[in-house]
């Protein structure tokens, strides 16, 4: 049963669920740590004063506004020993959170381990490594935010590190985060991630901006032509984040079909990836799947077509190598059936707006985008920008430079028995320097404010 974290006792302890609220107070209680499955005691709770627990070892103080939207589940009395719940139960289970940039990953991530999470850089890269932990029912897991990538060939060092880190490390789950907006760019990543040996999760996020663009995603609908879990979530708004951790759990206990549904090669190139995967073969390293390098060859992947180089003798890697030349056009054959792919999970589960219904993002685009209209849309935008700075920095600037003029000559007349160069040091040099300054905020700070 759900009570307000406020109408705990002391010494009580109650299971997060829920938080209530606007999105900036919601964003400040995850990064508190107060996170779904987190165990928080209670310490002091009083009518006066904030409210005092215990959470993720640390004390915390909250107001009673904050944490009247805190729901919980009560776990029952503890000693002051610490929290006997879900204290620190041994890492079983490893997740990667996957996705594309912009999709609200960062967001799930924060959500799922608020202050748990430890950031660094990968072995012998310059790109941030962040891992945390997060517990849902007595179980405590470790989450890798895998960089952001459109896609899983070696063109950056992102795609590198995320899908190496899926191959070797073998996570014992990938969520995949897309964004329910622009669900067929995202899908490819999906696509891609499916033909890997880890189970995948995806979670359907930003579902809410979905709706503002009148765009509607079937969950269930999607979930049935991928094959996989699909979990609808609003994550910057705290929703869906309970079903996640469920869906989660489900799928790590093997409660859930799990047959998903993977892209095929278009006709014209299958028997080449055949030949190709049956050359290979004998040659390819751990933990590569035959059957995946193959089909990244014939991509043109470089980093993989190196470590196949390595592996095999020259005799055998040549024949590899003229097979490929002979078939450079194969990766248009490989995106295009990934895009009829996902063509068919957009017809089958996304229900597009009307042509006479464009959210106002679209139309803004429209205008703002057009060479012609976008341009005078700039040029209108700057010429206001610096007309509102100086008609109404320019008075203010007028207004202080008079009234420091008015201090320096006051100062002067005080100090007409002291020495000149101490009249000057302060009227010139201190209040003419000042002044220059001063006068000048005003229309950085206007026009700042304005951009």
């Amino acid at each position: 049963m759900e009570q307000r974290l406020v109408d705990l006792e002391v010494g009580q302890i109650g299971l997060v669920r829920r938080l209530d609220g606007q999105r900036s107070l919601v964003s400040r209680l995850a990064t508190l740590g107060f996170t779904v499955g987190v165990p928080v005691k209670i310490v002091r709770n009083g009518a006066h004063g904030p409210l005092l627990v215990n959470i993720r070892g640390t004390q915390v103080a909250l107001g009673h506004g904050e944490a009247e939207r805190i729901l919980v589940s009560p776990a029952g009395e503890h000693s002051d020993s610490g929290l006997e719940v879900q204290a620190h139960p041994a890492v079983t289970y490893s997740i990667a959170l996957a996705g594309q940039p912009n999709v609200g990953k960062s967001t799930v991530f924060n959500m799922l381990t608020g202050l748990n999470q430890h950031v660094g850089n990968w072995t012998g890269k310059t790109v941030e490594q962040k891992i945390g932990f997060f517990t849902n029912n007595g179980q405590r897991y470790e989450l890798v935010d895998l960089p952001g990538t459109y896609s899983l060939t070696a063109n950056s060092e992102e795609e590198l590190i995320a899908r190496d880190f899926i191959l070797s490390q073998t996570p014992d789950l990938v969520v995949a985060v897309v964004d329910a907006a622009t669900l067929e760019r995202n899908l490819y990543l999906v696509a891609e991630m499916l033909q890997l040996p880890a189970p995948v999760i995806v979670a359907l996020n930003m579902m809410d901006v979905a709706a503002a663009e009148g765009i509607v995603v079937e969950p269930q609908v999607l979930a049935s032509a991928l094959g996989i879990p699909v979990v609808p979530m609003a994550a910057a708004r705290n929703q869906g984040m309970q079903q996640l951790l469920d869906a989660i759990e489900k799928q790590l206990n093997h409660q859930l079909p799990y047959e998903p549904k993977r892209p095929t090669i278009l006709p014209a190139h299958l028997d080449v990836l055949k030949k190709l995967e049956e050359m290979i073969d004998p040659f390819v390293p751990q933990p590569y799947p035959a059957d995946w390098v193959a089909l990244k060859l014939l991509e043109g992947d470089d980093d993989l077509s190196s470590k196949m180089q390595a592996a095999m003798p020259p005799a055998e890697w040549k024949q590899v190598d003229g097979l490929m030349y002979q078939h450079e056009d194969a990766v248009l054959d490989i995106a295009g059936a990934r895009y009829q792919w996902i063509a068919r999970m957009i017809r089958a589960a996304v229900v597009e707006p009307p042509a006479s219904r464009v959210g106002l993002t679209a139309r803004l685009d429209r205008v703002l985008t057009h060479p012609l209209l976008g341009t005078i849309a700039l040029a209108l935008a700057l010429g206001a920008a610096f007309w509102l700075t100086y008609s109404v920095g320019a008075p203010i600037q007028t207004w202080l430079s008079d009234l420091l003029g008015g201090l320096g000559e006051s100062v002067r007349a005080g100090l007409s028995a002291a020495p000149g160069w101490l009249s000057a040091l302060l009227v010139d040099g201190v209040f003419g320097g000042l002044g220059m300054v001063l006068t000048f905020l005003p229309i950085l700070a206007i026009f700042y404010l304005v951009l």
